[in-house]
């Protein structure tokens, strides 16, 4: 089956985190606060998906996967989307062949990015921003790395837990120019922006298609996308 998620929008190609909050939720933001110094940058966990460490074990974060029940069935395909700046949708990438991480899978891996340098490279990373804090100072962060929970209760209103809850066997970010404006397909239909403006949550490619009428171009786009 095919699925759409949305991301985070960050514009250094998912390489670091960027996303200044441009988009907030009840005035608080998405993610974890990264810099609190200078700017309010939230740190959407995706956004480090090709840090070579994370990338070698083939794990990553997606938020619509901590929101929900453990999955059993591996899904075949993510298309990953985003809203940037201007308001728009633009599909980015795909993820291939993705499950569920479980509690059991936790401490291998973190004992796996331990081993690789795990805090080091995340201080780097943090530097960047200009948050020279060590890795021991990014509370906000190590909150959700230190937690042995991958799944968000309802309850939780730190929003709390580990910071991978996904395996997946390929993923493809596109470059910057060759995005697809998925807003400009879906034309005066507003299904789309309705359906992924929520980034908890994850949507049937095909029940996108359904909605959407025999001539509008997004729905002639999503059918050559489906696996």
């Amino acid at each position: 089956m095919s699925f759409i998620a949305r991301l985070f929008y960050n514009n250094k190609d998912w390489q670091q985190p960027t996303n200044v909050d441009i988009f907030s939720h009840n005035g608080n933001g998405y993610g974890v606060l990264v810099n609190h110094k200078k700017t309010t940058y939230r740190y959407g966990f995706e956004e480090w998906v090709f840090n070579p460490f994370i990338k070698k074990l083939r794990i990553g974060y997606l938020e619509s996967y901590r929101s929900i029940r453990p999955i059993a069935a591996k899904v075949d395909k993510i298309m990953l989307v985003t809203r940037k700046d201007d308001g728009n949708f633009y599909h980015i990438g795909n993820i291939l062949e993705v499950e569920q991480l479980r509690n059991s899978d936790i401490e291998d891996i973190k004992t796996s990015l331990i081993e690789s340098n795990w805090k080091v490279n995340i201080q780097e990373h943090f530097s960047e921003l200009g948050d020279n804090r060590s890795f021991e100072e990014l509370i906000h962060y190590r909150q959700h790395w230190n937690d042995n929970s991958i799944l968000k209760d309802r309850n939780d209103k730190l929003d709390t837990g580990f910071c991978f809850n996904i395996r997946y066997k390929k993923i493809e970010l596109f470059k910057s120019n060759d995005y697809v404006n998925l807003t400009t397909l879906a034309g005066n239909e507003i299904r789309l922006t309705i359906t992924i403006q929520h980034l908890g949550k994850r949507y049937s490619m095909q029940n996108l298609v359904n909605s959407l009428s025999n001539n509008n171009r997004l729905k002639k786009y999503l059918l050559t996308q489906i696996q």
